[in-house]
């Protein structure tokens, strides 16, 4: 038996390899789907608002995930091809999905076409760039600063931010 049926797989795991994202297109009717796995392959839950794996982090001490979720997609064409050859562009907000309840929180409301989305080591700092202005973000995960902490971070290197440093990688404006 296959380990999955359909096309476009994408499989990311967490560091422990406890969790997993399984991104698919059903044969049958071409549409996408995203499903929470287990490290023994079993469906723990059909996450309903369909992002990219590569869209998503897993936190490093807690059992949370961060995601990216397209904002009203048209899922035409090809998936994951169309988007990656950059047909299908759409904005993006990013949300917390506890993976003990399964509950979801948007952290914040502005919209994004997030790349390369980073977590710091402590899990106190998102790290991405955003396509549509070209800019790198952190986004402070601590509770009682989420609503207003974002900061661009024009003078922040390429190295930094890919080395996923902790804040002192960031500059606010």
């Amino acid at each position: 038996t296959p380990f999955v049926n359909g096309n476009g797989l994408i499989l990311k795991w967490d560091h422990l390899g406890k969790y997993g994202l399984l991104f698919r297109v059903e044969s049958n009717n071409q549409q996408p789907k995203l499903s929470l796995i287990n490290k023994d392959a079993l469906v723990l839950a059909e996450i309903p608002n369909i992002t990219l794996p590569d869209k998503c982090v897993f936190a490093n001490n807690k059992s949370l995930l961060y995601c990216s979720i397209f904002v009203n997609p048209n899922f035409g064409g090809i998936w994951p091809d169309v988007y990656y050859m950059g047909m299908y562009p759409f904005d993006e907000m990013i949300y917390e999905i506890n993976l003990e309840t399964l509950e979801a929180k948007l952290l914040n409301n502005n919209t994004f076409r997030i790349k390369d989305i980073k977590i710091s080591n402590d899990d106190k700092f998102l790290f991405f760039f955003d396509e549509k202005t070209y800019n790198f973000y952190s986004l402070s995960l601590e509770p009682e600063t989420i609503s207003n902490s974002l900061i661009e971070s024009t003078n922040t290197s390429s190295a930094d931010y890919l080395n996923n440093n902790t804040s002192n990688s960031t500059s606010s404006q």
